[in-house]
């Protein structure tokens, strides 16, 4: 079975200014590559904004949503919170080939992480949660995975209550399997 994107042809340049396009379309600004040998990094700040009920009032296009004349009228937001993402793709040293095919999935991952959003499925925060980083170099994931690798190893049943069988269902599928 072959992995997705493999084979393409896009650079991995192509991809990244993609995603930085997809990035500021959806107002974010704050963005930080870093690449290694063994590593590709993007790292950026997504403001949560809550629009208020007051309206803003102006002269100069700046800001317009709507236009009332010679004067252009938009609602105020307020910024709730800037939250910090950061993506880590580790690839391997030599292969160009394998590059570009991560770097297009990276880019297919944020588009849709997005067009969910957009959609209203969730918000952003629930989307990017493994993502969003607390400090000091940790994402959510890394904080979260120790815990959950734990209960797994310990056959811990996480599913929520889907049915009342669902554990023993999808251990029987397991071991059909082998």
């Amino acid at each position: 079975m072959s992995k997705p994107y493999d084979g393409t042809e896009v650079s991995i340049e192509k991809s990244q200014m993609q995603i930085d396009e997809l990035l500021a379309a959806h107002r974010i600004s704050d963005i930080r590559w870093t690449t290694t040998s063994a590593l590709k990094l993007l790292e950026f700040h997504h403001a949560v904004r809550e629009e208020l009920d007051e309206w803003c009032y102006s002269r100069t296009p700046t800001c317009p949503k709507f236009a009332r004349g010679s004067h252009y009228a938009h609602k105020k937001i307020r910024i709730r919170a800037v939250l910090g993402v950061r993506i880590v793709v580790t690839w391997p040293t030599a292969d160009e080939r394998e590059r570009r095919r991560l770097m297009r999935v990276l880019w297919w991952m944020l588009k849709s992480k997005f067009e969910i959003v957009d959609a209203g499925l969730v918000v952003f925060e629930e989307e990017f949660m493994p993502h969003l980083t607390l400090g000091q170099g940790r994402r959510m994931w890394d904080a979260f995975r120790p815990e959950l690798e734990r209960r797994i190893e310990e056959g811990t049943d996480l599913s929520a209550g889907i049915g009342d069988d669902a554990a023993d269902r999808l251990l029987a599928i397991g071991a059909g399997s082998r």
